[in-house]
């Protein structure tokens, strides 16, 4: 009878054993796990919460290529690029080579397909000019430009439209414009189908005002949020078009350099500061742009001081929708650099880099940027690994299978060594 009592107790103990096991493995699964790391950066060590679904431990890869065209602009800075969507072109003005004290005002678009630069020559352009601003407005289908230092030093306000399709720069002359300045913010909101312009400087005042401009009625509107980031140029930003907010990363102010990251909606009109667990190192003079196939924010370069040897050549992902940043790991990258314009071509889905100043000298070199999931199958193309969580699950998940086997060969071995004890009757 106690041989039977005992096995019953053995049995109910595993059962309930297994049961609280699995109970656990699933609650790893649904769960938010607290884990002490080092993080890589400029955070030190911090207490960070992550869900099960992000992928904050995997290692998020991307491929540089160097596309080396045949032929290019000359090389320059302060450029400044937009991708014409309906065209499929990235499109090109303007721009400083000051070591020939050359201030361009050509105009010239890029294949991706054929991997070709070409000048289009249009009888009419906005004067030599660099620090300027341009994005595409896809509801009118045409290039904005907006501001940057003209030939003689002096800054500008004048507010230029370009169409591809007829090869014609005009001049708008809107009655009312943001003030004279170049090193501003400017992305185009296609939701409400507004270019949407951020600070700013004209090398005596920095500006922090925030102001939209409509094509249709040529209108510049000055929308002035309570709140705002601090006053700063030469900084990066770019539009969120899956969250609806525009994503704003870095500058300097003077001497200050900075490494916060702020969001702009429209319809709130109002402005965050987001306290992301890791970020790039403070900087000034990256390029943004927007990955709408990843839905992340693409930065790469910029510089931590005013000298040569502060050149930066990382690349970093931020997802507004986890608040977080993540460096991307590349085999190869553009050497260090500063001032370079970068697009994203959202019918190839990859991101296009011209140019820009490097420590020595200027460049006119062409790359292209895509994030690589590492995932053949995937045929989405989205990253939809979810990293180091899910090896503690499965780990989890594969100890708790071992344990209740050996509980349960246990079982059966003190059952066998029971019977062959039993007296005969």
């Amino acid at each position: 009878m106690q041989s039977k009592s005992t096995g019953k107790v053995l049995t109910l103990v595993t059962i309930i054993f297994m049961f609280n096991y699995s109970t656990m493995a699933v609650s790893c699964c649904n769960n938010l796990f607290s884990i002490n790391v080092p993080l890589e950066g400029y955070q030190g060590n911090r207490e960070i919460t992550i869900n099960s679904n992000d992928d904050v431990f995997s290692q998020l890869q991307g491929t540089w290529k160097n596309m080396s065209p045949k032929s290019a602009p000359n090389p320059r800075y302060m450029h400044a690029m937009a991708y014409d969507s309906d065209s499929d072109r990235a499109i090109l003005f303007g721009g400083n080579d000051e070591y020939s004290s050359l201030f361009n005002n050509d105009t010239w678009t890029y294949d991706y397909n054929n991997n070709t630069w070409k000048e289009i020559n249009p009888l009419i352009s906005p004067s030599p000019r660099d620090g300027h601003r341009m994005v595409y407005d896809s509801k009118s289908d045409v290039i904005i430009l907006f501001g940057g230092q003209v030939r003689n030093y002096s800054y500008s306000n004048e507010t230029w439209s370009y169409n591809f399709n007829t090869n014609t720069w005009l001049n708008m002359s809107p009655v009312q414009s943001p003030t004279l300045r170049r090193d501003s913010g400017m992305v185009y909101d296609t939701k409400i189908g507004r270019t949407v312009l951020f600070g700013g400087g004209d090398g005596y005042n920095v500006y922090n005002d925030t102001w939209t401009y409509d094509f249709s009625t040529n209108n510049w509107t000055n929308l002035r949020p309570v709140i705002s980031p601090p006053k700063r140029d030469s900084f990066a930003m770019s539009y969120d078009s899956k969250s609806d907010n525009i994503i704003l990363f870095g500058g300097d102010y003077y001497t200050n350099f900075f490494g916060d990251t702020w969001t702009y909606n429209y319809a709130t009109n109002v402005w965050t500061n987001m306290t992301p667990s890791i970020s790039p190192r403070a900087r000034a003079l990256p390029s943004m742009a927007y990955d709408s196939e990843y839905d992340l924010t693409i930065l790469f370069g910029g510089q931590y001081w005013f000298d040569s040897t502060s050149l930066i050549s990382d690349t970093w992902s931020y997802d507004f929708h986890n608040d977080s940043w993540k460096e991307i790991k590349c085999a190869i990258s553009p050497s260090p650099r500063v001032w370079h314009a970068m697009v994203y071509d959202s019918k190839l889905k990859l991101t296009i880099l011209f140019g820009g100043a490097l420590r020595y000298n200027n460049s006119n070199e062409t790359w292209s940027f895509q994030i690589d999931t590492g995932d053949n199958n995937n045929q989405s193309g989205k990253n939809t690994s979810t990293g180091y969580n899910i090896t503690i699950v499965q780990l989890t998940l594969a100890s708790g299978i071992v344990i209740c086997l050996a509980i349960g060969v246990l079982f059966i071995f003190v059952r066998k060594r029971k019977r062959r004890k039993r007296p005969k009757a």
